[in-house]
């Protein structure tokens, strides 16, 4: 269901014995958004159909369930759709774009171009570039991989995939402070804590997981996890890192006050990014592999129910602040999948275009951007 355009509704009365019953009087109504009818009552045709249309109010949320009841006589019969997101602007950047941040207060973005070793600014408002490229490391051919930005919207980290480091802009002069920070190689994601004194850093070419004090900028602790690791998330909490490595198909969970894994999830194949609710109650992983979500319980460190498809290649994956719904970049389909975590569906597909690849959500749930390899774009979905 798209908002601000009228969807077709159709309601069927049937007599006691099955037949089509020609007549009858239905009334509409919907719950769960604001919604409009082409006719909320009518009468049903030979076929004992009555067919109108709803309009979901303009800037209504993805992934709202709005509810259409039908009622005639003593019958009443209702049925749901979801709000589906669709593209409302298209930022030009210059570059492969690969991932990308929204600040805590949701007024701007950073995007890392991977080739072309920058980081870009967005302004939210607007859907525009604010002012030049920010110039990121020297490595080659892959530099700025991830980006996060301080809870306190001061400061963002940006990996520096080739060169083993990790750099610190300053927002307010969208400008590199200090030196780069050595990692591991290959650092893949960096994620800040909730009170903002530490980040984690994935490191792809050393199996390992860094752990930066933001105070001094140094990396204080060094932790070994599976093969290849790439994607991470922090409990809201801070008291647990989640981490993906795509190389063992598993998940660690390390304990963030003593820097050790303590315990270690199966999932799919080529396990690649992971994303954790607002209350930390559970994490949803990208199986690249098998083109499928697995969905782990955070109290027991357990996948429950099967693994759930979505498009092909599965690379990135963000949970809404209220926990209603998740968005999956699929990288080989050129698709986004809308999910309903309540139930584990996907129910839209946004077509985005070639190789999409990271994603955030803002935080009042409306709005979220996708980044998009070999294209130079990247996309704000909302409705």
């Amino acid at each position: 269901m798209t908002t601000g355009t009228p969807t077709p509704v159709t309601a069927t009365v049937l007599d006691s014995q099955g037949r089509p019953w020609a007549g009858q009087l239905v009334t509409l109504s919907a719950t769960g958004a604001t919604a409009t009818f082409g006719s909320s009552t009518g009468t049903t045709d030979s076929a004992g159909v009555f067919t109108t249309t709803v309009n979901v109010a303009s800037g209504t949320a993805p992934g709202t369930v709005v509810t259409v009841t039908a009622t005639s006589g003593p019958l009443t019969t209702p049925d749901t759709a979801t709000v589906a997101a669709t593209i409302t602007a298209t930022v030009s950047i210059v570059g492969n774009t690969e991932d990308v941040a929204i600040s805590p207060d949701g007024t701007f973005a950073y995007v890392t171009g991977i080739d072309n070793r920058t980081v870009t600014r967005i302004d939210t408002a607007t859907n525009t570039v604010v002012g030049s490229p920010i110039a990121v490391g020297t490595g080659v051919p892959y530099g700025p991989s991830g980006v996060a930005i301080s809870p306190n919207g001061s400061f963002a980290y940006v990996t520096d995939w080739n060169s083993g480091v990790v750099h610190r802009i300053n927002t307010a002069t969208n400008s590199v402070i200090g030196s780069p920070i050595p990692t591991g190689a290959q650092p893949g994601r960096v994620e800040i804590g909730p009170n903002g004194t530490f980040a984690y850093v994935t490191n792809e070419g050393s199996d390992t997981v860094s752990r930066i004090d933001t105070a001094t900028n140094t990396v204080t602790a060094t932790i070994s996890v599976g093969a290849s690791p790439f994607g991470l998330a922090i409990s809201p909490d801070g008291a647990f890192a989640y981490v993906t490595s795509w190389g063992s198909g598993t998940v660690s969970r390390i304990d963030t006050a003593t820097n050790t894994v303590t315990a270690t999830i199966s999932v799919g194949t080529n396990s690649l990014c992971v994303a954790i609710s607002a209350d930390g109650t559970f994490a949803y992983v990208t199986n690249t592999g098998t083109n499928t979500i697995s969905r782990i319980d955070t109290a027991t460190n357990t996948v429950v129910d099967s693994p759930f498809t979505v498009g092909m290649g599965p690379r990135d994956v963000a949970i809404s602040p209220d926990g209603a719904f998740a968005y999956v970049t699929n990288n080989a389909s050129g698709t986004v999948s809308q999910i309903i975590t309540a139930i584990d569906t996907v129910t839209a597909t946004i077509t985005v275009g070639n190789e999409p690849s990271g994603l955030a959500i803002g935080p009042n749930n409306s709005f979220a951007y996708v980044t998009q390899r070999n294209a130079n774009a990247v996309y704000r979905l909302g409705t």
